[in-house]
């Protein structure tokens, strides 16, 4: 399990559950500071926060696989 997201994660994790506005809606955060952590990428307790709400709301995203999938590109590029 990965502890943050880059900005690149943070995107794919975002669209992943479908924008920011339903996001903000499911952390209960502004539209605009879901925008600014697609910027800024994820720290670790934002992360956490980002699984609780989708597990609470009964979204299913791999969060995991977002991350790596950006890692790996990192890696083979």
């Amino acid at each position: 399990m990965f502890d943050t997201a880059p900005p690149e994660a943070a995107r794919l994790i975002i669209e992943g559950l479908g924008g920011p506005p339903k996001v903000a809606e499911m952390t209960k955060a502004p539209v605009t500071t879901v925008h600014s952590w697609m910027r800024v990428g994820l720290t670790r307790a934002r992360l956490d926060h980002m699984r609780l709400a989708a597990a609470r709301e009964g979204a299913e995203f791999d969060f995991d696989e977002a991350i790596a999938s950006v890692h790996s590109e990192v890696v083979t590029a």
